[in-house]
């Protein structure tokens, strides 16, 4: 007897993918600055022969929203999932504290097939338990999209790790239990912490992407 698995990649940031930045070379730039990356801008189809050769049938597509800059444009992740035949996933990236804006911005990415949001506070300025976000959160509550939180170490020279502890995202999961929340990278080197928040609370998931 055969056994059908399937194996989701759930955290891609295809941030020097061709078909993601459009030619923007300023966009590049930024890019590279912010995560020190050295690597050659690639062709989609070089993402999909890696995902395929790794055995992988789907995979999520995330967006970061900075103050300055979105990376990629969540019009670059839905372009690219809307030609992937059901491979690909699009997560929005939406900047929490700017309010009213960021709900319409987490509507409009909703409308558009965006199956959640990606969070990564220290980049966007932000603490979870900000109660000042708790209208966004209860938004995103409502239309059913799971935030996915950075959580754990970041080799981004500039973030502090403070706000990338597990434990800081408690607050907002209490308060919000219909809301899907994922601890990227389980919350490493907090793996135990980020693990009992899974274990305790029934709408807390966890990643296992490793952190580059």
């Amino acid at each position: 007897m055969s056994v059908v698995t399937s194996v989701i990649d759930f955290h891609i940031h295809p941030v020097i993918i061709e078909e993601a930045l459009l030619g923007d070379r300023q966009l590049e730039k930024k890019i590279r600055s912010i995560y020190h990356i050295g690597t050659a801008v690639q062709p989609l189809d070089a993402l999909i022969k890696m995902l395929k050769t790794a055995g992988i049938s789907k995979a999520v597509l995330l967006s970061i929203a900075t103050p300055e800059v979105v990376m990629p444009p969540n019009e670059s992740i839905k372009n690219i999932v809307e030609k992937s035949g059901g491979m690909f996933i699009g997560f929005a990236g939406i900047n929490p504290i700017k309010g009213d804006e960021a709900i319409n911005e987490l509507e409009k990415a909703h409308s558009e097939g965006f199956k959640g949001v990606k969070l990564y506070p220290p980049l966007q300025n932000f603490k979870p338990n900000d109660k000042k976000l708790y209208a966004f959160y209860e938004r995103t509550q409502q239309l059913n999209m799971p935030l996915l939180f950075h959580t754990g170490v970041s080799w981004i020279r500039e973030v502090e790790l403070a706000c990338c502890h597990p434990l800081e995202i408690e607050d907002l999961v209490v308060a919000f239990p219909n809301l899907k929340v994922i601890l990227a990278h389980m919350g490493f080197p907090w793996v135990w912490e980020a693990a009992m928040m899974a274990v305790k609370y029934e709408n807390v998931y966890l990643d296992l992407s490793g952190v580059f």
